[in-house]
């Protein structure tokens, strides 16, 4: 009797050890080539078995098995730690099962994403994922949990761009109301927000206002001005932009800790300002460029309105010259000065005019420069939203220092005026 017992346990262990075989080599087969796998992009969906909060998403973009891209936007409970990335380039090492994916978010942090993956196939992955963030060498951050990434193949980064108008589609929506609303999303990564007053769409004043696109993932973070104000961060899937058409949603947690999915629906505004900004010129040059008839104002400096070239890309965006329409101006234009109105006008190939007043500068320690009361001749100083590095941009200057009209390397924190371009 005890003889037959220990011949069946012995046939139920080779069993057991046989599926035990099997089971492992099934799992190993779905980690096989996991370096080649893995290429392509890919966004957070689940997190610990639940749906991922959209704004808590990130993407990642595997170029190969020891380079990657990431995006992401994220204010942590830490204030060293916070992230703003449009594709930041990482480091990855790829063992096995293992992907260690590095990158420094700034000159200051390190985030350390150590992926133990468990599953993959053509759409999706699941990874046990350990991230460490360090600052200055010191672990501020270290978090553990099961993901689940899906492959990511849309790609709305230019499809995005012009003015759009509609409204919030869905019960609620964290900053959203029912009314129809106007978003304008501009090539040099700054977006501005519409709301309608009788018949006029009126921007709304920020501090500032960024975006990017990642594959199907939009990433806002904006400010008012004002004081009190915070920063605001949002991040949208773009379902789907179709002729003319464009879908968000979102997966959003309230403060009592239950969830609720916003969308928005927005059609395209083709051949139409969002707002009406005043006249402008065709002056017959050759890359097609309408010259507005007026400077901006700068309510903040009223008498000179003048703008830090910082201000001005984030107030105008690529409303403002670049420094070849500058330069073009330069080279096409006929320029005759009036010295008693203190004004440059400007005749162009057609005939056409228009008028720069020539208000000089401030300079980076606050004195006005070539304006005419100083006993030098008044000077037209114009930004282009040409940036040259962190220090200086280009600026048309005429007058003050040199002779002429001609492209100058300014501060960008000195006060200039600002003409915009169609």
């Amino acid at each position: 009797m005890n003889i037959k017992i220990n011949k069946a346990m012995k046939k139920l262990f080779a069993f057991m050890v046989l599926v035990a075989i099997v089971l492992t080599g099934c799992n190993r087969d779905k980690i096989t080539n996991l370096d080649e796998k893995i290429i392509g992009k890919w966004m957070v969906a689940d997190k610990d078995g639940k749906p991922a909060m959209t704004n808590e998403k990130m993407v990642i973009t595997f170029l190969s098995a020891s380079k990657a891209k990431v995006s992401a936007s994220l204010n942590t409970n830490h204030p060293e730690v916070g992230l703003w990335i449009d594709q930041q380039d990482a480091d990855v090492v790829i063992k096995g099962d293992k992907v260690t994916l590095t990158f420094h978010a700034d000159a200051h942090s390190t985030s350390v994403h150590e992926f133990t993956v468990t599953s993959i196939n053509d759409n999706e992955f699941v990874a046990k994922q350990k991230v460490t963030v360090t600052v200055d060498g010191n672990e501020v951050i270290s978090e553990e949990g099961t993901f689940r990434f899906v492959r990511v193949t849309a790609d709305y980064r230019q499809d995005i761009l012009g003015l759009w108008e509609g409204r919030m589609t869905s019960e609620e929506s964290e900053f959203g109301d029912n009314d129809v609303h106007r978003w304008e999303y501009l090539a040099d990564g700054t977006h501005r927000f519409y709301h309608k007053e009788g018949n006029t769409w009126v921007p709304s004043d920020d501090e500032y206002a960024e975006y990017f696109v990642d594959g199907n993932m939009l990433f806002t973070l904006w400010k008012n001005n004002g004081d009190g104000a915070e920063e605001r961060r949002e991040h949208w899937e773009i379902s789907s932009i179709e002729n003319g058409v464009m879908n968000w949603t979102a997966l959003r947690r309230k403060a009592d800790g239950t969830t609720y999915t916003a969308t928005y629906t927005m059609t395209k505004v083709e051949g139409e300002d969002p707002v009406d900004d005043g006249e402008y010129v065709d002056l017959g040059l050759p890359s097609g460029t309408l010259w507005k008839t007026t400077n901006e104002t700068n309510p903040n400096d009223p008498g000179h309105d003048f703008y830090t070239f910082d201000e001005a890309v984030a107030a105008f965006g690529n409303k403002l010259p670049t420094n070849l329409q500058l330069q073009e101006l330069i080279d096409e234009c006929e320029w005759t000065f009036d010295d008693e109105q203190n004004i440059a006008i400007l005749t162009g190939p057609n005939g056409n005019t228009i008028v720069l007043p020539r208000k000089g500068k401030r300079a980076t320690n606050g004195v006005i420069y070539y304006d005419g009361s100083d006993g030098n001749p008044a000077s037209a100083c114009y930004w282009s939203r040409t940036a040259i590095d962190a220090t200086y941009a280009w600026r048309l200057d005429s007058g003050g220092l040199f002779t002429g009209v001609y492209m100058y390397d300014g501060n960008r924190n000195a006060g200039a005026s600002i003409r915009l371009v169609k």
